[in-house]
């Protein structure tokens, strides 16, 4: 028998073997079906699969042993899924450079002066060649707020299995080895330059850089400072809660900057009738501020003063005016200042321990 995958084509007691891409030696067989002229002609042969790379050569070949060789004259022809071969009419058929179009379902049919035979089917498989990928599609720039999601992705063609890495700014990052990277929540440190290594067994390819942009937002106050009564000497303490990224906090003492005090708490250790007023605190950061609103220090020994809580645009000027009786007598002017807080507080420390006072506040 021959070796590899054969098909035996036998006539007139000759032998012959159709071979694809495979050596095959000599087979006589006994009588076949009779022709029109009384010969013997048949085909012994097993289904056979013939593979081969894209780009490779693949060979094809009908064979009689060298015994019948000089008995007849034959002719051959090759077919491709039944269709004839234009110009493969030799014992032999040769595609010297495999195209994946070369797939298909090969025969030849073999004549001599007495008849025709014709031998099974023989099937070409084409592999595709071996590819280095190639990226078809790059990540893409893109701009998000913080806390948003933010995505890359890349397409690329190639011979499986395909390797991802992902970088930011040249560096890579761990266990981003996926077609696709995430940040769930993006925060402004995650800006920079992203791109993507493909590879497989047979070459790389680097994507794109793709640059994500994070928008910075204003500040938010969520809780304001509150106002308090302490004795005299205790410790008074005020604190915000805003949400932002690279937050900086500035408090304030009737309208005017606190020295050092640039955390979310500001604690005065023991309270004197000095700082008795109304203090705030600005939260800023790079894309904006805002300002709380205003929380008053009380002594519990001011009770024997009064307070007048003056409220009105920032810078507006205002006077207080008093008066012991509501029904008659003449106001007085306790003072004239402007609007440095909301609100802004003017302490009486002439009001009678032991007597009521009316006030009224003109606004300019």
């Amino acid at each position: 028998e021959g070796s590899g995958n054969l098909y035996e084509n036998i006539l007139r007691g000759g032998s012959y073997c159709f071979a694809a891409d495979y050596a095959c030696s000599a087979y006589r067989g006994g009588s076949g079906p009779e022709w029109d002229h009384g010969s013997d002609a048949f085909i012994s042969s097993s289904n056979s699969f013939t593979s081969n790379t894209y780009g490779f050569r693949v060979f094809l070949s009908a064979i009689r042993d060298q015994a019948s060789a000089a008995a007849d004259t034959l002719t051959y022809q090759w077919y491709k899924d039944g269709v004839a071969i234009s110009g493969a009419t030799g014992s032999s058929y040769t595609i010297k450079n495999v195209k994946m179009s070369d797939a298909g379902a090969y025969t030849v049919r073999v004549c001599n002066n007495v008849g025709c035979v014709i031998s099974e089917i023989a099937i070409l498989t084409v592999k595709e060649a071996p590819k280095a990928p190639v990226i078809v599609i790059h990540p893409v720039s893109q701009t998000v707020d913080v806390g948003e999601q933010s995505t890359f992705s890349v397409v690329a063609t190639g011979t499986e299995p395909l390797n991802y890495q992902w970088l930011k700014n040249g560096v890579t990052i761990p266990g981003a080895t996926k077609a696709s990277y995430t940040i769930t929540s993006t925060q402004f440190e995650d800006a920079g330059n992203y791109m993507v290594i493909v590879s497989n067994s047979i070459g790389v390819a680097v994507s794109n850089s793709a640059t994500l942009t994070v928008n910075m937002l204003p500040p938010v106050i969520v809780m304001h400072p509150q106002t308090q009564i302490i004795m005299k000497g205790s410790t008074a303490t005020f604190a915000v809660i805003a949400e932002g990224y690279g937050l900086s906090y500035q408090w304030t003492f009737n309208g005017k900057d606190i020295a050092g005090a640039n955390q979310p708490v500001y604690m005065i250790p023991a309270a004197e009738a000095g700082n008795v007023g109304s203090y705030a605190v600005k939260v800023s950061n790079k894309a904006g501020s805002v300002t709380s609103q205003s929380a008053m220090l009380w002594l519990n020994n001011l009770q024997m003063y009064a307070g007048v809580e003056v409220y009105g645009p920032i810078g507006a000027k205002f006077t207080v005016w008093y008066k012991d009786d509501a029904e008659s007598g003449e106001w007085k002017k306790l003072t004239s200042s402007t609007v440095s807080a909301s609100p802004t507080v003017v302490i009486d420390y002439d009001s009678p321990q032991n007597k009521k006072r009316f006030y009224k506040v003109e606004i300019e």
